[in-house]
């Protein structure tokens, strides 16, 4: 594909630079050139690109990204499998010495695990390791975690085999399309489950670790690690959004239970089967919601800096002077009243430099780990979205097709668009703030009152917040912003008027 498009537009490129020349030609008449021109503009107004639902083209290009990808995944295989043992082996030896030689050590990372227990732990529950806490320390994932995560995925799936409809379509002799298309949408979910089960244990431990701990990092910068009240208000933002979730679940699970189980002849086996599916959804809704969390966690951070920059120019036009390489004793503890500004002032634009660069530096480590999630992710809510449809509209007209059913599908799709808008919606608000920072550390370097080594810092920052873009990429194709909602409306709306007109013809 890749090949055959690249010599497409390259036959193109080819043709254009011919025109070109009947262009420059000036011996050649007038209304030849006028012509040749023209031929120039239709050029341009055809680039003969094939893109994919208007997110990424097909070119070569496309082809290195793909073999880039599946390279950093093998690479990243491979040193699991070389490490593997070794690690194991590290671990116990640790584990020995500090039961040997116990160090009473404060932990960084105990306030941002907090804040996202009460999703880890459900995690856990699926088999989903992220990481393990051994004396209120991270470390990579063990090996009983990593066979338990193992063992789930195995019984998921054979419990999922054996309440699949198409075994029993197979061997009754009666296969019709709509009985296997209608269960494909677990499938999808399915492979994503073991998949992101198998690769978050045993592929991405260091890397969960390196995100949370990068995080403790930053509070230590921006001075609010000792600040009780933020990190109260950054948990209860986490079990309000997970009993959002399994709210939304419960309602869609409860409704589709009750209007598409009254059949009689609906065996066991089907009852299974869907309770499988409830739950494949929901551990794909809650690493969904984790990723929310961490943007979330960095749009909070980001806007902390925010904060800061305000009270910096501020300052700088209540006073004539301003100190910038002021060191400030931080405190031991606070008070429980959530005021930042007030308790831990920061006057050094290098001390808000190294805290943006962190942030940076955790925004590119959270899309690393969840590349797979978000691409799997939009491609099962499409596909159920299609599916659903062209399903509803079949036994509609082919069948007693109860009204009850449409409440069930319509729940289930809003379900999964608020999913996709839930990562699109979160993605827009860090950019909005980054615009925010930006917006501010321009002024400062635009304030020609300030000292030389403060502008000279706002330059450096400015630059700093050029490099780090915090934009969510998914495997480098396309970006996670409100765009992306939107481009998915148009092709689920593009698709479900596709349906309706071939719906007609079968």
């Amino acid at each position: 594909m890749s090949f055959v498009c690249g010599a497409l537009l390259s036959t193109r490129d080819d043709t254009k630079v011919l025109v070109n020349k009947l262009v420059m030609d000036y011996g050649l008449p007038a209304s030849a050139r006028a012509q040749a021109k023209a031929f120039m503009e239709l050029i341009d107004a055809w680039p003969l690109r094939i893109f994919v639902y208007d997110l990424f083209s097909v070119d070569i290009t496309l082809i290195l990204k793909f073999i880039s990808v599946s390279t950093t995944y093998l690479i990243l295989a491979l040193k699991e499998l070389a490490f593997m043992i070794i690690k194991m082996i590290a671990d116990k030896e640790d584990e020995t010495n500090e039961k040997e030689n116990p160090k009473p050590t404060k932990p960084k990372t105990v306030n941002i695990t907090n804040c996202i227990n009460p999703v880890l732990v459900l995690e856990h529950i699926f088999g989903i390791f992220r990481f393990r806490i051994t004396n209120q320390t991270l470390r990579p994932t063990s090996g009983p975690m990593k066979l338990f995560g193992l063992f789930m995925t195995t019984i998921v799936t054979i419990i999922f085999i054996i309440s699949f409809d198409v075994t029993k379509i197979l061997l009754s002799g009666k296969l019709e399309l709509v009985d296997v298309v209608k269960d494909f949408p677990t499938v999808v979910i399915l492979i994503q489950y073991v998949s992101s089960a198998v690769m978050t244990s045993c592929l991405l431990s260091k890397a969960n670790i390196r995100i949370v701990t990068l995080l403790a990092d930053l509070d230590l910068t921006l001075h609010i690690n000792t600040c009780d009240d933020f990190y109260k208000k950054s948990k209860n933002c986490s079990i309000i959004a997970l009993v959002v979730v399994l709210t939304v679940h419960f309602i869609s699970s409860i409704s589709d239970f009750f209007l598409e189980t009254t059949d009689a002849s609906e065996n066991v086996t089907e009852i299974i089967g869907s309770f499988v599916y409830y739950l494949l959804n929901l551990v794909q809704d809650l690493e969904i919601l984790l990723f929310f969390l961490m943007i979330h966690m960095l749009k909070c951070r980001l806007k902390v800096i925010n904060h800061y920059l305000v009270k910096f120019i501020h300052d700088d036009d209540s006073q004539d002077k301003i100190s910038v390489y002021t060191i400030r004793q931080r405190n031991a503890k606070t008070k429980n009243n959530f005021n930042l500004l007030r308790n831990f002032p920061v006057s050094n634009l290098g001390e808000l430099s190294l805290a943006y660069d962190i942030i940076g530096d955790t925004c590119r480590l959270i899309n690393t780990v969840y590349n797979f999630q978000i691409f799997m992710t939009l491609i099962s809510a499409f596909v159920y979205i299609v599916i659903a449809l062209w399903t509803s509209l079949y036994y509609f007209q082919y069948s007693n097709y109860a009204g009850a059913n449409i409440i069930a599908i319509f729940l289930w799709c809003s379900s999964e668009m608020l999913t996709v808008a839930s990562m699109a919606f979160v993605c827009e608000t860090l950019l909005s703030t980054r615009d925010d920072t930006k917006v501010l550390v321009n002024k400062l370097v635009m304030d020609y009152g300030l000292p030389a080594s403060a502008r000279a810092q706002a330059k450096a920052f400015m630059e700093l917040i050029d490099a780090w873009p915090l934009r969510i990429f998914v495997y480098d194709m396309f970006s996670v912003d409100i765009t992306l909602m939107l481009k998915f409306i148009s092709v689920s709306t593009t698709y479900l008027i596709v349906i309706i007109q071939i719906s007609h013809f079968m």
